[in-house]
């Protein structure tokens, strides 16, 4: 999965240093989602389903010395598994990272939408919020 951010990442997206001064809203992501996504549509090459939480931030007082007014942060997640290789309940998460290009979070978009706050709580299916 960090390979595949890396490769979509656009220039002028938040650098890996940059996005360490906004790891604190990961947490927020994962609490208060505006979206997310999952499917057995969004499987990578060993069989893990993947699950897509998406969360827009605003930048806090703390880093009002920030050009950034407003993100997105993104927290891919596949189910926990028990020791014997059964699923659990609750998920794992793979890897987070702020972006600014909406065309990467786009790319995120798979499946189908359990969450969407812009419209209501609901389902949405496809690559579209």
């Amino acid at each position: 999965m960090d390979e595949e951010y890396r490769r979509l990442r656009k220039e002028g997206d938040l650098s890996e240093v940059e996005a360490l001064r906004f790891s604190h809203y990961r947490s927020l992501a994962l609490e208060d989602p505006n979206e997310i996504w999952s499917e057995k549509t969004f499987i990578d090459d060993e069989g893990n389903e993947w699950c897509t939480f998406i969360a827009r931030h605003r930048v806090a007082q703390i880093d009002a010395d920030s050009e950034i007014d407003e993100f997105m942060m993104i927290a891919v997640c596949e189910p926990a598994l028990l020791e014997a290789g059964r699923p659990a309940k609750g998920l794992e998460v793979i890897f987070t990272f702020p972006t600014l290009d909406p065309d990467l979070v786009q790319h995120f978009r798979k499946g189908i939408n359990s969450l969407n706050k812009a419209f209501g709580v609901g389902w949405a299916r496809g690559r579209a919020a």
